[in-house]
């Protein structure tokens, strides 16, 4: 490490702290054994009325890094959590890491070597899954295929750019220039997050070696099922990307972006659907996408069946015909994966008979 890079580039990484005895120790020690050593790291205490953060500060009371830990009176979520963090760090670049996650050793200096080398906004590193202790691949281990982009948003439409908040370095001066944080009292909180975020990057990278190990386990928020109140937060990232999209015109100028929007839209429909809600609740969810958004009509029209279903919505109440087009696409997408499994199952029969 140059004394330039002691003296300038402080990696901050904040880290919400809520209900992970099991996960702690992992955690904090793969924060510890960091090979790049010019960081902070922010623990912040969600009142979780378990041993947790006095796992955490007894580990760290041994070590020299530099840390800190902050208490929040009360439960007040991941997002609020995140943002507290944000605000009393000092760093130059921000990193994200959840207390029951961890990452390798040459993280931070991976990520650092590669911002600082393309002077992207964003840094994306490699994600594998840790099963119960096993390593299994993510859709988001990167080539060298992955290179430094200047398109950034039609990235994220494809997926690669992921959503979760956790993983990436994002420079300091970028993130403070955006003017957004987390929005509180939601779940998929990330989301939002992301897309306002994405939309305003320049240039964003990655890096293909592995640099964090995300935990999948029946506790995590994201394997928990759908209800009412999780409905409204995907709502609340839809109404956010309408309002975005409004702000931004370049974006929604973007035809990939609308075709992306629409199937999401379509997507919030099913999901309505998928929770049989009493008539008026399904009603009022729905009613909301077509009063509240900014749609785009023409990349919604081509949606097999959707402008035929809704010229004769007429003969339907409570937005029916929205449902024929939800049925079509779910009994579509179930025989396009029967029959491309079977092509396979097909070819693997006739390799495996030639070879003997």
């Amino acid at each position: 490490m140059t004394p330039n890079e002691h003296s300038h580039n402080l990696i901050s990484v904040i880290v919400p702290v809520y209900k992970v005895e099991t996960y702690i120790k992992d955690c904090i020690y793969s924060v510890i054994k960091q090979t790049y050593k010019n960081f902070e790291l922010i623990l912040v205490d969600d009142a979780g009325g378990d041993k947790s953060i006095d796992i955490a500060r007894d580990m760290l009371l041994s070590t020299d890094i530099n840390w800190k830990i902050i208490i929040n009176s009360k439960n007040r979520g991941l997002s609020y959590s995140r943002n507290i963090g944000i605000k009393n760090s000092r760093g130059d670049y921000l990193f994200f890491l959840d207390s029951d996650d961890y990452i390798d050793a040459d993280c931070l200096r991976n990520l650092y070597n590669e911002i600082s080398e393309t002077r992207a906004d964003m840094v994306y590193g490699s994600i594998v899954y840790d099963v119960n202790g096993m390593v299994q691949p993510s859709p988001w281990i990167f080539t060298d295929l992955d290179t430094c982009s200047c398109q950034p948003l039609n990235l994220y439409i494809k997926q690669k750019a992921f959503v979760m908040a956790c993983n990436r370095l994002i420079d300091r001066r970028f993130y403070d220039k955006c003017g957004i944080c987390f929005k509180e009292g939601i779940v998929h909180e990330d989301e939002p997050w992301a897309f306002s975020l994405i939309i305003r990057a320049k240039k964003i990278s990655f890096v293909k070696n592995v640099t964090y190990f995300y935990r999948r386990h029946s506790a995590s928020i994201t394997s928990q099922k759908l209800n009412f109140f999780r409905l409204n937060c995907l709502f609340f990232h839809l109404h956010n990307i309408s309002c975005e999209s409004y702000r931004l015109s370049e974006v929604w100028e973007n035809g990939e972006f609308r075709k992306w929007y629409a199937r999401l839209i379509l997507s919030y429909f099913s999901n309505v659907f998928k929770m049989k809600l009493k008539n008026n609740d399904q009603k009022l969810s729905l009613d909301k996408v077509f009063t509240e958004l900014r749609l785009p009509e023409n990349e919604l029209s081509e949606i097999p069946l959707y402008s035929f279903a809704q010229n004769v919505s007429w003969l339907f109440y409570n937005y029916r015909w929205l449902k024929i087009v939800v049925i079509f696409h779910q009994v579509k997408n179930y025989l396009k994966g029967y029959f491309k499994n079977l092509m396979l199952r097909t070819r693997n029969f006739f390799i495996s008979d030639f070879n003997l």
